[in-house]
């Protein structure tokens, strides 16, 4: 690039457009020159993962695994070392993600003084369900990162350790990572513990026993709520009625009886007048969703124009399909859906979705108990009318003949992730075609960020997706 042309810009905006690359594309700013590696180095060291301990199962064979995990322990080791000792490399460390797999309590206190060092730290997350953080890990976080707004952590630190308010008032997002849990949810935020208002929390993802023990009363400016219910979901409208201003709903891990659940999401929204997405994940995937339900549910949503994003994994009947679609039609703004049916994947089903949905959808999950391929031409059509889809995730229990190629083979450029009999698939595009990539490993998907997935819209898909 010219130097008149880097010069044109401040810094400050040079800055903001590196945020937006990924890893890669910022590890390549760093070699065009020294003036982009001292702006790229903020981003290319603003994400930290370290894993402390090994997360080989037992009769894995060792071998295997030693090389690896001795890597891993030097990389550790080098890392928490190097932000303990040098202010300048921890001042550059936003997002911090610890992956403890192991078993000894002093494993744990060697980050306490790596944590006292990022003042910077703004997100802060945690993997492993052996040792959860201890008190000593907390208190560094609140003594030592100022700066903290991001807080993600296994629900057992909530039941058994009560956060300091100084820590959780200027939290604006609260979430649980993968849990072992009972049948009675108590944490530092249900409405029994919670007795002080929490204004900067804006997203809230807990278990919780019954709807009653949202502390919502204290959240007021909470906008994206996340929950599961281990006893009920009884009381669930009643308790969002103390919430108007949310703009996000999402129900995950359910286990109840549809009808119940339906019942009270239907009562919910109808009080939440800005509500922009919706996710319903039943734990048992694709259960059918009883045709009064689902009339229920269309009446609820049709015509809510400022929906922008529906998952619901609940699977629609073949009678009930056509008036679903029709409910989809009066949802222009659509971006994001899970569509799950029991209608056959064809060229006519196709039709329907390009009558049905907005053009300017970016992520589609699609799901049928049956595919009737027509190669790679049963989709132009399709891809012609959703030029803008950048995810693309097929289901069929049965799909004879039907391939991966003949999904994208009509692709366009916009397309940059493909799902299909389970594997995740990174799409590459040439200009005689497409190339799709290794499959994600378990693990990737597991533990994907907007780092793996590549944008927001993606991983709150992938979230409920995958919960």
């Amino acid at each position: 690039m010219p130097q008149a042309r880097c010069n044109a810009l401040p810094p400050e905006v040079w800055h903001q457009v590196i945020s937006y690359l990924s890893k890669i594309d910022i590890c390549l700013c760093r070699l065009i020159s020294h003036k982009f590696n001292d702006m790229a180095v903020n981003e290319a060291l603003a994400e930290l993962s370290i894993t402390i301990g090994s997360r080989a199962r037992h009769g894995e064979p060792a071998a295997s695994e030693f090389q690896s995990a001795q890597e891993q322990v030097a990389r550790t080791s080098s890392l928490i070392d190097r932000i303990t000792h040098d202010p300048t490399f921890a001042s550059f460390v936003r997002r911090l993600v610890v992956h403890f797999y192991g078993w000894r309590q002093h494993q744990m206190e060697i980050l306490v003084d790596a944590l006292c060092s990022l003042h910077r730290l703004q997100s802060f997350t945690w993997f492993g369900a052996r040792l959860v953080p201890s008190d000593n890990i907390l208190h560094a976080l609140e003594r030592g990162c100022p700066s903290l707004r991001v807080l993600s952590l296994p629900l057992q630190t909530y039941q058994n350790r009560k956060l300091s308010h100084s820590i959780l008032s200027r939290l604006r997002s609260i979430s649980v990572t993968p849990p072992e849990f009972g049948t009675t949810i108590r944490t530092t935020l249900t409405s029994l513990s919670c007795n002080t208002s929490l204004e900067s929390l804006c997203f809230l993802r807990m278990f919780y026993s019954r709807p009653a023990d949202i502390p919502l009363a204290h959240l007021p400016n909470l906008l994206e709520l996340e929950v599961a219910f281990t006893d009920t979901y009884d009381g669930l409208g009643e308790a969002v009625r103390q919430a108007p201003q949310l703009q996000s709903l999402c129900l995950f891990w359910i286990t109840h009886e549809v009808d119940e659940v339906i019942h009270e999401v239907v009562a919910a929204i109808s009080h939440l007048p800005n509500l922009a997405m919706l996710a319903i994940q039943h734990g048992t995937t694709y259960t059918p969703i009883p045709a009064a339900a689902c009339a229920q549910f269309c009446a609820a949503l049709r015509g809510r124009a400022r929906l922008r994003r529906l998952f619901c994994n609940l699977r629609i009947r073949h009678d009930d399909c056509a008036a679903h679609l029709d409910m989809l039609a009066t949802l222009p703004n659509l971006e994001i859906l899970a569509l799950v049916t029991e209608d056959v994947l064809c060229v006519e089903f196709l039709a329907e979705l390009q009558r049905c949905l907005p053009a300017q959808l970016s992520v589609l999950m699609l799901s049928h108990t049956y595919a009737d391929s027509h190669g790679p031409q049963a989709f132009l059509r399709f891809w012609q009318h959703f030029s803008n889809l950048s995810f693309l995730r097929v289901e069929a229990w049965a799909a004879p003949g039907l391939t991966a190629h003949d999904i994208v083979h009509h692709a366009g450029k916009s397309l940059q992730l493909v799902q299909y009999r389970g594997d995740v698939l990174d799409v590459e595009h040439w200009e005689d075609g497409q190339t799709m990539l290794w499959p994600w490993s378990t693990q990737k998907i597991l533990l994907r960020g907007i780092e793996d997935s590549g944008c927001e819209g993606w991983n709150w898909y992938m979230r409920h997706s995958l919960a």
